[in-house]
């Protein structure tokens, strides 16, 4: 589904070198590394937020040169970051029914509450604001936003980090279920707990991406 050929990228904070790989339908991939050592760049191509310097990639075949940029972002990727970038003084079901609003994808309340329901937060839970969330919820809540407009791509920046490790399996768990129902999932993170759930791991150092393992 995301297919990038030769890809590269210099900038001022961001590198990538020749990085060639096929990001298919139904598989949750791990990109492992330190911090700087490419996953930001690969994600920010990936999110349509950078061009490469070099290579092409696509998006269903099609060269993500030729889409716009803001209607790829809105409507076929769905992002999830450790800070959350939640509105925190809106409830659950108004930051699920922006996402909704910006994307063009049809609110159905019904839909919307068994989305929750499904990551764990209660129909009670919808109409309370983000702030008064634990960090798993709101954690929760992020992912249900990143998916509740249907993308094939979501994208996610060390979505981790801020739970502990029952909260990080309860999460990591969601996210490989979201993969099997024919979407691809890209996690970005630094440890290596995510590796026993992600089907294909893969290694990120100084701009450059490797293979590492695949699991069944």
């Amino acid at each position: 589904m995301l297919q990038l050929d030769k890809i590269s990228l210099s900038n001022k904070d961001k590198h990538l070198n020749n990085i060639t790989v096929n990001f298919m339908a139904g598989k949750f991939y791990a990109v492992i590394g330190k911090r700087e050592s490419g996953k930001d760049a690969l994600f920010s191509l990936l999110a349509g937020l950078d061009t490469p310097s070099e290579g092409i990639i696509c998006f269903k075949n099609t060269d993500m040169a030729t889409l716009n940029r803001d209607d790829y972002r809105a409507m076929a990727v769905g992002m999830i970051f450790p800070t959350f970038n939640l509105i925190a003084n809106a409830t659950v079901m108004d930051n699920i029914q922006l996402t909704l609003k910006i994307s063009g994808y049809p609110y159905h309340e019904t839909a919307v509450y068994g989305l929750l329901n499904r990551v764990g937060i209660s129909a009670d839970q919808a109409h309370k604001k983000v702030s008064k969330l634990t960090a798993q919820q709101k954690q929760c809540v992020s992912i249900a936003r990143a998916v509740a407009h249907n993308p094939d791509v979501i994208l996610a920046d060390e979505p981790t980090e801020n739970l502990d490790a029952h909260e990080s399996l309860q999460v990591l768990e969601l996210l490989r279920s979201l993969a099997e129902e024919g979407r691809v999932v890209i996690v970005m993170t630094h440890t290596r707990t995510v590796a026993r759930y992600c089907h294909e791991l893969w290694g990120m150092n100084n701009g450059h991406l490797t293979f590492i393992k695949e699991n069944n």
